[in-house]
């Protein structure tokens, strides 16, 4: 069996209107990244982590080493990008130590505007990234959390204690979905696909595909350590959302429902309505109001009904 490192319940902070929509289709929501309300996150800037002269420097230097002892298995879907590696690290290893040592010098001592048309790498550079944050905007993400009782993230998510929290409890045996959640990375720095020259030369072992997907990983699976509050977990469905659609929604198995947490300013009638909806849904779902604390800044929850 998979192991999933998915907890053994999640917890989805929302408006009611969001609440009623989740029960009425049985469905749960996945967002573009667009849309995220913070600009900065899933956002790629840069494919490099430092100055492009800088980094070309030091990528001369890793280079040279790769190709002298470090290759292992090249661009497995690049034949003749490989076939080129191959060449270039036989030429070195069979060179006498002698020429071997002129060819070392020759290599990193060439000026980097001889070897590398500058202009056209920041252009390039620039298109990477245009079509790696193109290619999110089609991405679904799920947002959940540990924490169910977050006061910033009752204001902010749950229209200011006006809504609910919903806990789900993902299906193991029936291999729920959910349980594809990871959890979110807080960091002072943005992730960038190559943070240094190692980083590039390590890509060359890596498919095109593989590269690209662990380049989407990092970005998505990481946020500014600002919003570490929030111990957020995701799910990552690429290629989820149709140009046309703003978002798009999945099933959730019926005994996933486990229960609903409503914010203190929602009204009797509407956890009434709410109620028979959840429980045709799963008759066994648990429902709670939640209750200012007396005395610290937080809610306490007791049973509805």
């Amino acid at each position: 069996m998979q192991r999933y490192v998915c907890p053994h319940q999640i917890y989805k902070y929302i408006p009611l209107s969001g609440l009623v929509s989740t029960l009425e289709h049985r469905t749960f929501k996945l967002s573009r990244p667009s849309d995220f309300n913070d600009p900065i996150d899933m956002y790629l800037q840069s494919t490099i982590g430092q100055n492009l002269e800088d980094f070309l420097e030091e990528f001369k230097s890793k280079f040279h080493d790769y190709l002298l002892n470090g290759i292992k298995n090249g661009p497995s879907n690049d034949p003749h990008g490989k076939a080129m590696l191959l060449s270039m690290h036989h030429a070195i290893i069979n060179a006498n130590d002698e020429d071997r040592e002129r060819i070392k010098k020759e290599f990193l001592n060439t000026p980097i505007e001889e070897m590398y048309d500058l202009d056209r790498l920041r252009k390039t550079n620039e298109e990477v990234a245009s079509f790696i944050n193109t290619a999110l905007s089609y991405d679904g993400v799920f947002c959940s959390t540990t924490d169910k009782n977050n006061l910033l993230m009752w204001a902010h998510y749950a229209d200011h204690h006006r809504g609910a929290v919903i806990e789900y409890t993902p299906n193991i045996e029936k291999d729920s979905v959910f349980l594809a959640s990871k959890p979110v990375l807080y960091s002072k720095e943005r992730p960038v696909p190559y943070k240094d020259a190692s980083a590039m030369v390590a890509g060359l072992e890596k498919a095109s595909e593989d590269v690209i997907k662990d380049i989407v990983n990092r970005l998505v699976f990481t946020k500014s350590q600002d919003w570490a509050y929030e111990q957020e977990y995701r799910l990552l469905i690429p290629f989820m959302i149709r140009p046309e659609q703003k978002f798009t929604t999945l099933k959730f198995y019926a005994e996933e429902l486990t229960g609903i947490y409503f914010g203190c300013r929602v009204h009797e009638n509407e956890m009434l309505d709410i109620q028979k909806i959840a429980m045709k849904i799963n008759p066994n779902v648990r429902l709670y109001r939640s209750i200012i604390a007396p005395k610290e800044f937080g809610m306490m929850y007791e049973a509805y009904k």
